[in-house]
């Protein structure tokens, strides 16, 4: 069996990991046991045209103008 220690900014060396691999805390009687996730699909990166016509067709987008906005939240 394989041990590892917790250093002083609390992080544990999993012996047989490599930088960014993530893992699954499952909390079982006993303790603790990690389950390896499988590596994200790497996404091709957005063109810049792609990135504004999400913008645009998305529904998170205010109904009405800044200058409605600003009349009802300041005071008179």
């Amino acid at each position: 069996m394989k041990t590892t220690t917790i250093d002083s900014e609390h992080r544990a060396t999993i012996p047989g990991s490599v930088p960014h691999e993530r893992f699954w805390i499952i909390e079982e009687e006993n303790g603790y046991r990690l389950q390896r996730l499988p590596k994200p699909d790497k996404t091709t990166k957005l063109s810049r045209e792609d990135v504004i016509r999400a913008l645009h067709s998305s529904k998170l987008t205010f109904p009405r103008d800044w200058e409605e906005m600003r009349a009802d939240t300041r005071e008179p």
